[in-house]
Formats: C-alpha cells, structure tokens, sequence
C-alpha cells in the first residue's frame, strides 16, 4: 500500500518527470507547439509544488521511500456552486495497476468533500479504454462527473 502525502521539497525531480510523463501522453505529436507545453509542464510542476493556495491540492504517492505517482486538484467556483475537480493523476508504468491511481484519486475525493464541493468533476476525459476504465471504476460518470455524496450527480448532465 503506497502512502499518499503532501510533497515535499526533495520531490520536485520526480514530480517534474512525471508531470511532463504526463503531458506527453496527451500531446499530439504533430503539434508544434508540444516543446514549449513540455517546458511549461516544468514550470507547473515547481510552482504547484510550493504552492500554498488552499483551493489546489498536490499530492504524491510513495513506495518504499519513492515516489511513484501524484495527483492534483483544484476547486472552483462557478456561479453559486463550487466545483471541485481532479486535474491529473500519474502513476509511474512500473507501478500501474496497483491500486496507487485508486489511493490518489481516493485522497483527492476526501480533500475536495472536506471543501464541501458541489459537484466533482475529472479533469481530462480519454479515448485510451483502460484509462477510460479506470475512471468508470472510481465513480465517475462516462462525462466525466461524480458527486461528493457518492452518487452520479443528474442535474449537472
């Protein structure tokens, strides 16, 4: 079982590596602009781990004393509700399918719910089936949303 925690500072490399691990999996390869997203997903990941804004969340999962995945969220206020929404999450290939992704979006989920968030939302949706597997398997709707008590939530379709 992984431990799911806040960053810390000896953490930047690997958040940074798999933060553009990340943003190269979604990159179309014949954009010309994928270099400068690459370097700004650099930039991200420094400044999301030093960031004290209490409507974003930054979380890592460790193994055996090495990270291995992390995921970040974020609440919003849209209107009168306050929308809370996983962003990312990343798990190193090594480690997939071992419940960390599950462990992240877990922690998340209780982060956003203490926020007392109107509805959940996951950031990205994919067209990758086992992605898209994993996200139906934590809750989430096809369009992507879940709600904090645990029920897809209607209204918001």
């Amino acid at each position: 079982m992984a431990i799911v925690r806040k960053p810390v500072e000896k953490d930047l490399m690997h958040v940074t590596k798999y933060a553009v691990d990340y943003t190269w999996t979604k990159l179309n390869k014949d954009d010309t602009q994928s270099a400068k997203r690459l370097k700004n997903k650099k930039d991200w990941a420094a400044d999301h781990l030093f960031n004290e804004n209490p409507n974003c969340r930054l979380l890592v999962a460790e193994e055996n004393g090495n990270v291995v995945g992390y995921g970040f969220g974020e609440a919003s206020q849209d209107n009168e509700d306050t929308i809370g929404k996983i962003e990312e999450v990343f798990v190193d290939e090594f480690y997939r399918r071992e419940g960390i992704g599950s462990e992240l979006v877990q922690s998340l989920l209780k982060w956003l719910r203490d926020r007392q968030v109107d509805r959940i939302e996951i950031g990205h949706s994919s067209e990758d089936t086992m992605t898209q597997g994993f996200i139906n398997s934590i809750g989430f709707s096809p369009d992507g949303i879940f709600s904090p008590d645990g029920k897809i939530d209607k209204k918001n379709r």
